[in-house]
């Protein structure tokens, strides 16, 4: 499940798209330690990659229009044979993590003349992700979907805090002894649709073979991308709309 609803800002102010500019994604600030040095799939610890003029607007359009739900991802899997291991669960994810640099990527932009994703070392990361678990078994059929559209609704509320390095998360709910659903909460500054689908075969695959299989394609470096897209974005000479840069708006 997909809630871009309200996604559009409604007309702003420049003094108002400053104000929201400058307002955290959601609860929560700071950043992991770092081990200088960590380096895995091409990106070391601490790096910092351009965002596309794609995942800028993405970001732009979060924080203008001052609503935490707004390009905010929540892709529901229902698992109607499976009621897999919270522990196990974590694990996966945490193995899938250490594959896509992405997933533990911060968005940097306050203070600076462009956003950028900073890489966090793999094991900093890791000890972030979590999954969060219910326990539904009790109630009826009706009642279960009732709760799920609530957690969905308070979940969307919450946003991300696109400034950690871990701020996606992920729930799990027992339905019944051998049923369950997962929704994993991402902003789409960091994933789109095709992203969404590698990541979670990624997890089911670890899930259930105990580990990641070898990648069937090497990893592209989006890093090798990243100095080009600072480049022409340079080049343009546009004033700033992030808050504290050298001519911003």
């Amino acid at each position: 499940m997909s809630d871009l609803s309200q996604a559009q800002p409604q007309a702003q102010s420049q003094s108002e798209i400053r104000a929201a500019m400058k307002a955290p994604f959601g609860a929560g600030t700071g950043h992991p330690a770092e081990r200088p040095g960590d380096r895995k799939h091409g990106h070391s610890s601490g790096q910092e990659i351009a965002l596309t003029p794609m995942q800028q607007g993405l970001l732009y359009g979060s924080a203008a229009a001052g609503r935490p739900w707004v390009n905010l991802e929540q892709i529901v899997v229902h698992l109607d044979a499976e009621a897999p291991d919270p522990r196990a669960l974590r694990v996966a994810w945490q193995q899938v993590c250490a594959r896509h640099p992405v997933l533990r990527s911060a968005v940097l932009w306050q203070g600076r003349p462009l956003p950028v994703l900073q890489v966090a070392g793999v094991d900093a990361a890791a000890d972030q992700v979590r999954v969060e678990t219910q326990d539904w078994q009790g109630l009826e059929a009706e009642d279960q979907a009732a709760r799920l559209e609530q957690f969905l609704t308070e979940d969307r509320t919450r946003g991300c805090a696109l400034e950690q390095a871990v701020s996606w998360r992920v729930m799990l709910a027992r339905l019944g002894p051998n049923r369950s659903v997962m929704v994993w909460t991402i902003h789409h500054v960091l994933v789109d649709g095709r992203s969404m689908a590698v990541v979670l075969e990624d997890v089911f695959a670890a899930l259930i073979g105990g580990d990641l299989p070898a990648a069937t394609a090497p990893v592209t470096g989006f890093d090798a991308f990243s100095p080009a897209v600072a480049q022409v974005s340079e080049q343009l000479d546009q004033p700033s709309v992030f808050p504290g840069a050298s001519g911003g708006v």
